[in-house]
């Protein structure tokens, strides 16, 4: 979903029943395809109602901080998604895609987010166990309290 630089931002918002986060703000271009000029923060106004403005006033033009290369990680995204909440997914020379914070709540990226961890909890345990094959030997190093929690957990207290 698009807007244009004329529309009512009532009108954009009304039509918006996804929701998206953020929309790319387009202008006719030569030839068949619309331009993005820029990205229009449409969250900012799922909970109020939107004033008479138009998109012009309420959209921040197209730069460089809102492009990411189509080849860059999950991660790469994430590490800055705090101050960039959505970027254009930009493959040679044209964008083809757009990815915000709500993005990483759809199950295959938080499958992609949260791989990492479980292969370093897998190495872990694999390490540990290597290491000590005797789970009480591994045990002792820890502090009374958190063997108990620990017991607890895996039910060998109550």
């Amino acid at each position: 979903m698009t807007c244009a630089l004329h529309e009512a931002l009532s009108v954009v918002m009304e039509r918006n029943t996804e929701p998206y986060d953020f929309l790319p703000v387009v202008v006719p271009g030569d030839g068949q395809q619309d331009q993005i000029v820029g990205l229009c923060h449409a969250a900012k106004f799922f909970d109020e109602t939107p004033g008479e403005g138009c998109i012009k006033q309420h959209y921040a033009p197209l730069s460089e901080e809102y492009l990411i290369g189509a080849d860059a990680s999950i991660p790469d995204f994430v590490t800055d998604a705090d101050k960039k909440p959505c970027r254009l997914v930009i493959f040679g020379a044209n964008i083809v895609g757009l990815v915000s914070l709500s993005d990483l709540q759809k199950l295959p990226v938080r499958a992609a987010l949260f791989a990492p961890i479980t292969g370093l909890e897998i190495s872990m345990f694999e390490a540990i166990k290597r290491e000590y094959p005797d789970d009480d030997d591994w045990k002792r190093h820890l502090s009374g309290g958190r063997r108990e929690k620990i017991d607890k957990e895996i039910g060998l207290s109550h």
